[in-house]
């Protein structure tokens, strides 16, 4: 089974296609039009190749990320995924390139176009077997829209073993998609959303963030939304260096035991809160049950701290964990607020 050769990044820009943005008001509107998207649960597509260069397995104490070029921002954020490749705790590798001919839409899409396109892509992915060896995969934009869903949706059909578990950046599989998500109630996922990301479309935060958890199954427990109001579509080098780490090992231990990696998760919102960051974090603590803890690096939060009743004291430490969650969502003071860069 091959694995995926880590490809030069940090010359190759990622990109939002003016077709894309297009359809960010369309998809959080729901306004579809019947002539432009197929009720087919699937689209047609055709086989083609998938080009990567192959290296050996390595060291099976690292963990293995796989990057799913289009739309991950492997050329904006690059440096960063070079930066965890060079790191001694994962091995990366990134399955496609993006601005390949395959990275566009499929025909059930508007302006989208027959293979190759990202659903051919992901047929070849899935064939080839590039996402067997992954303990964790990176999906961003149109990769999450397309890519993850096509390859959940192989999942259920049996066709496939299930997917690792994913960190999907901009939230893609949680939209009004032209095509159905068969989301699997046990998915390990991690969507992260920003309040200023096109995806968001007229929607107020509020209404973000209830829509985005609205898609994820009742059945599943084990899905975190990460909202971050400065977050721009590309996030930004300095916030996604900062939590990637911190949400690739979060996911790959919820996998692991089945607890929630609250641990993960408090270091991930000190990190967030230490970096002048704003937003919410929500995660599923059983089936339809979520926690739900603000952060903000300025005015002290009046949170009250509780151990939901869902969770074993074991997986708390008497609670400790749970109230450590919010001592780091509380306010750090002297922190200077995030600069938020527009990135098209």
């Amino acid at each position: 089974m091959p694995a995926f050769h880590l490809t030069p990044l940090v010359n190759h820009r990622d990109w939002v296609s003016s077709a894309e943005q297009r359809l960010f008001a369309l998809l959080k509107t729901g306004n579809t039009s019947p002539a432009s998207f197929s009720t087919s649960p699937m689209c047609t597509s055709r086989k083609q190749e998938v080009k990567v260069k192959a290296k050996p397995i390595t060291s099976p104490s690292k963990i293995s990320v796989a990057v799913v070029a289009p739309g991950a921002g492997t050329g904006i954020n690059g440096a960063v995924y070079s930066e965890l490749a060079r790191g001694p705790s994962f091995k990366v590798d990134v399955i496609g390139r993006s601005r390949a001919p395959y990275d566009v839409y499929p025909p059930c899409w508007p302006q989208g176009a027959h293979a190759p396109n990202l659903q051919s892509f992901a047929d070849e992915v899935l064939e080839v077997g590039a996402h067997r060896n992954a303990d964790v995969l990176v999906f961003g934009s149109r990769g999450g829209q397309v890519v993850l869903p096509h390859m959940w949706q192989a999942e259920a059909q049996g066709l496939v073993p299930p997917v690792p578990p994913a960190v999907v950046i901009n939230g893609g599989c949680a939209m009004n998609l032209p095509s159905p998500v068969f989301w699997p109630d046990s998915a390990v996922t991690f969507l992260i959303i920003g309040g200023n990301d096109n995806f968001r479309g007229n929607l107020s935060m509020e209404e973000y963030i209830a829509e985005t958890r609205s898609y994820v199954p009742p059945g599943n427990k084990t899905t975190a939304i990460l909202s971050i109001n400065e977050m721009t579509h590309m996030p930004q080098q300095s916030l996604l260096r900062g939590i990637l780490r911190l949400v690739l090992k979060a996911l790959v231990s919820w996998k692991a035991d089945g607890k929630v990696p609250l641990e993960r998760l408090r270091q991930t919102l000190a990190f967030l809160k230490q970096d002048g960051w704003s937003g919410r974090l929500l995660y599923t603590t059983a089936p339809s049950e979520w926690e739900d803890i603000p952060f903000s690096s300025h005015g002290r939060e009046k949170l009250q701290v509780t151990v939901p009743r869902h969770i074993h004291q074991e997986d708390l430490g008497a609670g400790k964990e749970t109230k450590a969650l919010w001592r780091a969502a509380a306010s750090c003071k002297g922190h200077r607020l995030a600069q938020v860069v527009k990135v098209c």
